[in-house]
């Protein structure tokens, strides 16, 4: 048997295995194509490639999809944001300077709280975006007619 390298992109589509566990209770009685989702995770690959930076990854395997298949694609962005995470503050009475210092340095531990709740005193915030990119999902791959 050839390598998935090896393999031209209608051979992959085409290709039957041993399907897991999951499939098999999902879809019982069904053909299992292994390589399907593999190539529809690398056509949104290269798809998103062209949006993110401005070029196609891999053009040539892109036209190779293009020119053998048809798809349904769906748009999305990704945006990440960066958060302001909530703090808690605690204050523990010392009995002496010297209990304080014990705690400054170190020398004594501080307990957790059971329920930081009740130290709680912000509320989580977005500080800023941090970025796009694209996020296009590729379905519904089948051969051209």
């Amino acid at each position: 048997m050839k390598s998935t390298e090896q393999l031209t992109l209608i051979e992959r589509f085409n290709q039957t295995g041993e399907a897991p566990t999951w499939f098999q209770k999902r879809h019982a009685g069904e053909t299992y194509y292994p390589e399907r989702s593999e190539m529809r995770r690398e056509i949104a690959n290269l798809l998103n490639s062209l949006f993110d930076f401005g070029r196609c990854s891999n053009p040539e395997l892109l036209a190779e999809y293009e020119r053998q298949f048809d798809w349904d694609t769906k748009y999305s962005v990704s945006v990440k944001w960066e958060l302001h995470s909530p703090t808690c503050e605690q204050e523990i009475e010392c009995e002496s300077e010297e209990e304080l210092f014990e705690y400054l340095e170190y020398f004594k531990e501080v307990e957790e709280p059971d329920n930081l709740e009740d130290y709680r005193y912000e509320q989580p915030s977005i500080k800023v975006e941090k970025g796009r990119t694209s996020a296009i999902h590729v379905s519904n791959l089948r051969l051209k007619q």
